[in-house]
């Protein structure tokens, strides 16, 4: 689940995080290249403490697809079967970290947006998980479309509860993640973002009223 406004922030925390974890991945592959344990298994020995897994699925119609349970936080990273071969040349080829900038980069990408998916995930509540199931937007804890999150972040409610934590983020790191979400999710110019930034603007004048 990746979406084209996504793919151009790479500077963003999910995105640091998501590129250490392969990193860590693919350095500890290379440090036991000898090792005859299958490429995938090897990979989720590292991965494992992450709450993320590589999984093969030959029925696949995409080349790689990832998915967040939002129940449990697991993410999944699946790989159709010409693209595990691809996996595994570029693995057993690469010489050094460097060597697999570019795989690497993609999966960061990949997964640093399921990793704001289980951020989500914790903030929704399960009552809310429970009838997304129920009305076939969620399967076995996973969204069924990327627009299943963007609908519950515009619900009224949500944008009211977001404003109000981004200010308590801002106020306490300088820092908001929750925001950073928005701007991912959102165009500058949508709706729902411009009543987000409305919200945040009046939450922070009543709290300096409050102050004051």
């Amino acid at each position: 689940m990746r979406l084209i406004a996504f793919l151009n922030e790479t500077t963003s925390p999910t995105y640091n995080e998501a590129h250490k974890i392969i990193t860590i991945a693919f350095s500890n592959f290379l440090k036991q290249k000898d090792s005859n344990t299958f490429v995938l298994e090897r990979l989720n020995s590292s991965l494992k403490k992450y709450n993320v897994e590589f999984v093969y699925n030959s029925s696949l119609p995409e080349r790689i697809n990832a998915t967040c349970n939002l129940y449990t936080g697991e993410i999944s990273v699946e790989f159709a079967k010409e693209e595990v071969e691809f996996l595994i040349d570029e693995l057993e080829n690469a010489k050094s970290i460097s060597d697999l900038k570019d795989i690497t980069d993609e999966l960061s990408i990949m997964l640093s947006h399921e990793l704001i998916h289980r951020e989500q995930g914790k903030n929704i509540p399960t009552d809310i998980k429970d009838k997304m199931v129920k009305n076939g937007k969620l399967r076995g804890g996973k969204l069924t479309t990327v627009e299943v999150v963007k609908q519950y972040l515009s619900e009224p409610r949500e944008i009211e509860a977001y404003a109000q934590q981004i200010i308590h983020e801002l106020s306490v790191t300088k820092n908001s993640d929750t925001l950073k979400m928005y701007k991912m999710l959102f165009d500058k110019n949508s709706d729902v973002y411009k009543r987000l930034l409305k919200k945040i603007y009046f939450y922070n004048e009543r709290q300096k009223n409050e102050v004051n």
